[in-house]
């Protein structure tokens, strides 16, 4: 029963039900079903369906753009602080994939992000991938240097990997073994050391 936070609840059932059913598929009334509440509280925190994502997708993707700016920030060794940016991303990932899976649904970023502020938080995001690869095409220490390409390959490899981790991980591989596995590919494929 939504108590205390009830904003904070009905973002937490939202998301679970946004990522197993899709955006598409999850109506207020089915939110208020779940959260154990009537539709019209949702009314009282959101405007509509659009807002209560958009809130999930903005959150969550700040969350990614703080954490990576941080290991950017603080990391001298560009390879060191790749590797730690992937590994960040990783573990936001496993630890918010409900919320990851959203950001990722082609419906919402066709129809909800677009009009807002996400689409600049990603582009963000991306362009720290760019500028740390950008570090190491400087040191010669990329295979190919087309940046974008080398971006979009992490971080192509970062997204199979959220749709694929419950898979990996009912094949009895620990998600330690697989996120280094994951890692080690990426780097022997665009670095040339």
């Amino acid at each position: 029963m939504v108590k205390k936070n009830n904003k904070d609840v009905l973002i937490r059932v939202a998301t679970k039900l946004f990522s197993e059913n899709g955006y598409a598929n999850t109506s207020i009334r089915d939110i208020g079903k779940a959260a154990n509440v009537h539709p019209s509280l949702i009314y009282h925190h959101f405007k509509n369906k659009e807002e209560i994502v958009f809130t999930i997708t903005e959150d969550i993707s700040k969350y990614f753009l703080r954490s990576l700016e941080e290991i950017q920030s603080s990391g001298t060794d560009p390879v060191e602080t790749l590797k730690q940016m992937i590994l960040r991303h990783i573990e936001i990932m496993n630890k918010h994939r409900n919320a990851t899976k959203i950001v990722l649904d082609d419906y919402v970023l066709r129809k909800v992000a677009p009009q807002k502020e996400v689409t600049s938080i990603i582009s963000k995001i991306q362009s720290l991938y760019l500028e740390q690869l950008e570090k190491l095409e400087q040191l010669n220490m990329l295979r190919q240097s087309n940046l974008p390409l080398n971006m979009f390959s992490i971080l192509g490899a970062l997204n199979w990997y959220l749709n694929s981790g419950k898979q990996i991980i009912s094949m009895n591989i620990d998600a330690e073994t697989a996120i280094n596995h994951v890692v080690d590919s990426l780097f022997s494929g665009i670095l040339t050391k």
